[in-house]
């Protein structure tokens, strides 16, 4: 059950610039960004975005696939039409709110800094209510029965090399923690699931350890909330 598109971000606020042919499709956009905490500056063409690239600083690109923007090193996310094959992150038209959250979502985690971490009580609240409600204590429950099986995954597979199997069993275990309120082990399971292909197994190290890290006290501290002594 995936928070909604109405609701703040789980992660910090980043500065988007939106690079969108159609207004009406860009203000829709940027009033979604703003809406999850997010800055948000809109443009209409090519010119205009290389233009706002070379003024400013952005952590995120949202721009039309047409625009080819040649030399803007921020990471960018394509919108693309129906059929349409392009490199990196896209989101497909018609644009829609939740997949546009998830896409921004997805991008920006291995970018923006940490947040507090523990469990998120707002999230909590708007997926499950009270956190002594009987549907959070069970959803609860489950997590903490297949989590750390699934952390075990990702470091089985890291070990072994499988680079799909570390993406697909850290991007499980990021929609599941998402599910319970905990944005920092959903931060760092992202990091490692979008990790660069370039990059060697090796270099992963440092972000493997912090997701363990943060998981062994977030998995107590839900426990705890959960299931208060």
């Amino acid at each position: 059950m995936p928070r909604s598109a109405t609701s703040p971000t789980i992660f910090g606020p980043a500065r988007c610039l939106v690079a969108e042919r159609s207004p009406t499709v860009g203000l829709a956009i940027a009033a979604w960004l703003r809406g999850w905490g997010h800055q948000a500056e809109t443009v209409r063409t090519a010119a205009a975005a290389q233009a706002a690239l070379a003024a400013a600083s952005f952590d995120l690109l949202i721009a039309d696939a047409a625009f080819a923007l040649p030399g803007a090193s921020v990471p960018r996310l394509t919108l693309v039409s129906p059929g349409q094959v392009c490199a990196g992150p896209i989101l497909a038209r018609p644009i829609q709110a939740q997949a546009l959250r998830n896409a921004v979502e997805d991008c920006l985690a291995p970018l923006l800094p940490p947040i507090d971490g523990g469990p998120d009580i707002a999230a909590i609240a708007e997926l499950w209510g009270a956190p002594d409600s009987p549907a959070f204590q069970r959803i609860s429950a489950v997590f903490l029965a297949e989590a750390p099986i699934r952390l075990a995954a990702i470091v089985t597979a890291h070990a072994a090399a499988d680079r799909a199997r570390l993406s697909h069993e850290a991007h499980a275990l990021a929609g599941a923690a998402l599910n319970v309120g905990l944005p920092e082990v959903v931060r760092l399971a992202r990091v490692l699931e979008h990790a660069d292909l370039s990059r060697p197994l090796a270099d992963l190290v440092p972000d493997l350890l912090a997701l363990q890290e943060v998981a062994i006290r977030d998995f107590d501290a839900l426990q705890a909330l959960a299931n208060p002594a």
